[in-house]
Protein backbone atom coordinates (compact mmCIF):
# COMPACT_ATOMS: atom_id res chain seq x y z
CA UNK A 1 0.00 0.00 0.00
CA UNK A 2 1.65 3.51 -0.52
CA UNK A 3 2.51 5.69 1.88
CA UNK A 4 0.29 8.47 1.26
CA UNK A 5 -3.00 6.11 0.49
CA UNK A 6 -2.42 4.55 4.31
CA UNK A 7 -1.79 7.76 6.07
CA UNK A 8 -5.33 9.14 4.50
CA UNK A 9 -6.70 5.91 5.71
CA UNK A 10 -5.70 6.85 9.04
CA UNK A 11 -6.78 10.22 9.43
CA UNK A 12 -9.81 9.36 8.07
CA UNK A 13 -10.54 6.79 11.04
CA UNK A 14 -9.34 9.31 13.46
CA UNK A 15 -11.01 12.53 12.02
CA UNK A 16 -7.45 14.02 11.20
CA UNK A 17 -7.00 16.27 8.83
CA UNK A 18 -3.92 16.44 5.84
CA UNK A 19 -0.67 17.88 7.92
CA UNK A 20 0.27 21.56 6.72
CA UNK A 21 4.08 22.45 6.44
CA UNK A 22 5.98 21.73 9.34
CA UNK A 23 6.04 24.49 11.63
CA UNK A 24 10.29 24.86 11.63
CA UNK A 25 9.82 24.96 8.05
CA UNK A 26 10.36 28.79 6.41
CA UNK A 27 12.83 30.38 4.58
CA UNK A 28 16.05 30.67 5.56
CA UNK A 29 17.19 34.33 6.54
CA UNK A 30 19.50 36.49 4.59
CA UNK A 31 22.99 35.97 6.82
CA UNK A 32 26.85 37.62 6.16
CA UNK A 33 28.32 34.95 4.44
CA UNK A 34 31.51 36.02 5.65
CA UNK A 35 30.38 35.98 9.45
CA UNK A 36 29.05 32.87 8.63
CA UNK A 37 31.85 30.97 7.60
CA UNK A 38 34.40 32.71 10.05
CA UNK A 39 31.74 31.48 12.75
CA UNK A 40 31.91 27.88 10.90
CA UNK A 41 35.79 28.03 11.31
CA UNK A 42 36.00 29.41 14.97
CA UNK A 43 33.48 27.00 16.30
CA UNK A 44 35.54 23.91 14.33
CA UNK A 45 38.70 24.85 16.06
CA UNK A 46 38.99 22.06 18.40
CA UNK A 47 41.07 19.23 19.50
CA UNK A 48 41.92 17.05 16.64
CA UNK A 49 39.64 19.23 14.22
CA UNK A 50 41.02 21.33 11.39
CA UNK A 51 39.25 23.88 9.11
CA UNK A 52 40.20 24.99 5.61
CA UNK A 53 38.99 27.12 3.45
CA UNK A 54 39.95 27.14 -0.16
CA UNK A 55 38.44 27.45 -3.48
CA UNK A 56 37.88 24.91 -6.42
CA UNK A 57 40.98 25.02 -8.21
CA UNK A 58 43.02 24.34 -4.65
CA UNK A 59 40.88 21.25 -3.27
CA UNK A 60 42.57 18.27 -4.44
CA UNK A 61 45.86 20.22 -3.56
CA UNK A 62 44.48 21.03 -0.23
CA UNK A 63 43.67 17.17 -0.20
CA UNK A 64 46.92 15.86 -0.74
CA UNK A 65 48.64 18.24 1.33
CA UNK A 66 46.82 16.67 4.69
CA UNK A 67 47.73 12.62 3.35
CA UNK A 68 51.53 13.66 2.53
CA UNK A 69 52.03 15.65 6.05
CA UNK A 70 50.95 12.59 7.98
CA UNK A 71 52.17 9.77 5.42
CA UNK A 72 48.73 8.24 4.66
CA UNK A 73 48.35 5.84 2.19
CA UNK A 74 45.76 3.95 2.28
CA UNK A 75 42.42 6.24 1.63
CA UNK A 76 39.23 5.34 0.93
CA UNK A 77 37.71 8.19 -0.83
CA UNK A 78 33.20 7.62 -1.56
CA UNK A 79 32.42 8.12 -5.00
CA UNK A 80 30.37 11.23 -4.67
CA UNK A 81 30.64 13.16 -8.24
CA UNK A 82 31.99 16.50 -6.31
CA UNK A 83 34.97 14.83 -5.85
CA UNK A 84 35.57 13.83 -9.20
CA UNK A 85 34.32 17.00 -10.14
CA UNK A 86 37.49 18.74 -8.19
CA UNK A 87 40.24 16.40 -9.22
CA UNK A 88 40.67 14.71 -5.78
CA UNK A 89 40.26 10.85 -7.03
CA UNK A 90 43.25 11.89 -9.95
CA UNK A 91 45.63 13.54 -7.22
CA UNK A 92 44.74 10.54 -5.52
CA UNK A 93 46.47 8.60 -7.87
CA UNK A 94 49.17 10.79 -8.98
CA UNK A 95 50.51 11.01 -5.61
CA UNK A 96 50.80 7.10 -5.66
CA UNK A 97 48.07 6.48 -2.87
CA UNK A 98 46.41 3.24 -2.51
CA UNK A 99 42.77 3.14 -3.37
CA UNK A 100 40.45 1.27 -1.44
CA UNK A 101 37.14 0.62 -3.71
CA UNK A 102 33.65 1.06 -1.43
CA UNK A 103 33.00 -1.75 0.17
CA UNK A 104 29.77 -3.97 -1.07
CA UNK A 105 29.54 -6.32 1.88
CA UNK A 106 30.05 -6.58 5.35
CA UNK A 107 33.18 -8.17 5.11
CA UNK A 108 34.76 -5.92 2.77
CA UNK A 109 34.33 -3.17 5.66
CA UNK A 110 35.77 -5.47 8.11
CA UNK A 111 39.08 -6.50 5.40
CA UNK A 112 39.45 -3.38 3.28
CA UNK A 113 37.67 -0.78 4.71
CA UNK A 114 39.19 -0.94 8.32
CA UNK A 115 42.64 -1.07 6.40
CA UNK A 116 42.18 2.42 5.65
CA UNK A 117 44.37 5.47 6.64
CA UNK A 118 41.89 8.28 5.51
CA UNK A 119 38.20 8.44 4.72
CA UNK A 120 37.18 11.51 1.96
CA UNK A 121 33.53 12.78 1.78
CA UNK A 122 31.07 14.94 0.88
CA UNK A 123 29.17 17.08 3.49
CA UNK A 124 25.74 17.78 2.39
CA UNK A 125 25.63 20.59 4.72
CA UNK A 126 27.93 22.22 7.67
CA UNK A 127 26.20 24.17 10.76
CA UNK A 128 27.85 27.21 11.19
CA UNK A 129 26.60 27.82 14.99
CA UNK A 130 27.51 23.76 16.36
CA UNK A 131 29.98 23.36 14.03
CA UNK A 132 28.50 19.84 12.16
CA UNK A 133 29.00 18.53 9.50
CA UNK A 134 25.89 16.66 7.63
CA UNK A 135 26.67 13.49 5.49
CA UNK A 136 23.58 11.37 3.68
CA UNK A 137 24.42 8.03 4.05
CA UNK A 138 24.10 6.60 0.50
CA UNK A 139 25.25 3.62 -1.55
CA UNK A 140 28.10 6.17 -3.12
CA UNK A 141 29.07 7.20 0.45
CA UNK A 142 28.47 4.40 2.72
CA UNK A 143 28.95 5.88 6.73
CA UNK A 144 31.60 3.51 7.35
CA UNK A 145 33.83 5.88 5.06
CA UNK A 146 33.51 8.52 7.58
CA UNK A 147 33.50 6.51 10.83
CA UNK A 148 35.88 3.88 9.96
CA UNK A 149 39.23 5.26 9.30
CA UNK A 150 41.28 6.74 11.97
CA UNK A 151 41.39 10.31 9.63
CA UNK A 152 38.13 11.69 7.83
CA UNK A 153 38.54 14.20 5.57
CA UNK A 154 35.24 16.13 4.40
CA UNK A 155 34.50 18.86 2.17
CA UNK A 156 31.71 20.74 1.68
CA UNK A 157 30.81 23.43 -0.93
CA UNK A 158 30.64 26.95 0.49
CA UNK A 159 26.61 27.83 -0.97
CA UNK A 160 25.71 24.20 1.83
CA UNK A 161 27.33 25.89 5.14
CA UNK A 162 23.84 27.24 6.75
CA UNK A 163 23.53 29.14 10.08
CA UNK A 164 21.66 27.45 12.27
CA UNK A 165 19.84 23.96 13.15
CA UNK A 166 16.70 25.61 11.65
CA UNK A 167 17.66 26.65 8.47
CA UNK A 168 19.58 22.68 8.07
CA UNK A 169 15.94 21.27 8.92
CA UNK A 170 14.52 23.70 6.38
CA UNK A 171 16.71 22.76 4.12
CA UNK A 172 16.44 18.99 4.89
CA UNK A 173 12.21 19.20 5.06
CA UNK A 174 12.10 20.48 1.36
CA UNK A 175 14.20 17.49 0.07
CA UNK A 176 13.34 13.78 0.23
CA UNK A 177 15.67 11.98 2.56
CA UNK A 178 15.73 8.44 1.71
CA UNK A 179 18.37 7.31 4.06
CA UNK A 180 20.41 7.79 7.12
CA UNK A 181 21.52 11.58 8.13
CA UNK A 182 24.58 11.67 9.94
CA UNK A 183 25.50 14.19 12.08
CA UNK A 184 29.56 15.22 12.97
CA UNK A 185 30.45 17.83 15.39
CA UNK A 186 34.10 16.86 15.68
CA UNK A 187 36.18 13.24 16.26
CA UNK A 188 35.19 10.34 18.14
CA UNK A 189 36.06 10.65 22.01
CA UNK A 190 34.60 9.39 25.03
CA UNK A 191 36.06 9.28 28.84
CA UNK A 192 34.04 6.05 29.92
CA UNK A 193 37.10 4.87 31.44
CA UNK A 194 38.53 6.10 34.24
CA UNK A 195 37.67 9.68 33.30
CA UNK A 196 40.34 10.23 30.75
CA UNK A 197 39.55 11.88 27.53
CA UNK A 198 40.19 9.00 25.01
CA UNK A 199 40.50 10.40 21.17
CA UNK A 200 39.44 7.80 18.51
CA UNK A 201 37.76 5.07 20.12
CA UNK A 202 34.31 4.96 18.21
CA UNK A 203 35.31 7.02 15.04
CA UNK A 204 37.62 8.92 13.78
CA UNK A 205 40.46 10.50 16.32
CA UNK A 206 41.35 13.22 13.25
CA UNK A 207 38.88 15.49 10.97
CA UNK A 208 39.56 18.17 8.41
CA UNK A 209 36.79 20.13 7.05
CA UNK A 210 37.35 21.17 3.58
CA UNK A 211 34.73 24.23 2.83
CA UNK A 212 35.30 24.41 -0.97
CA UNK A 213 34.17 28.21 -2.91
CA UNK A 214 33.29 28.09 -6.60
CA UNK A 215 32.33 24.04 -6.57
CA UNK A 216 30.10 22.49 -8.29
CA UNK A 217 28.75 18.99 -8.97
Amino acid sequence: MEREVFLARVRAATGGRPPESPPHVQSPPTHDRVALLRDLADRWRRPHAVSHHVDAAQAARTVTEILRERNLRRIAPSAHPLLAALGIPEALREMGAAIIPLPTTSDEVRTDLAGADAGITVAAYAVAETATLVERATPIQPRAVSLLPPVHIALVREEDVVATLDDLFAALAREPVESGIVLISGPSGTADIALQHVVGVHGPREIHLIVVDGASG
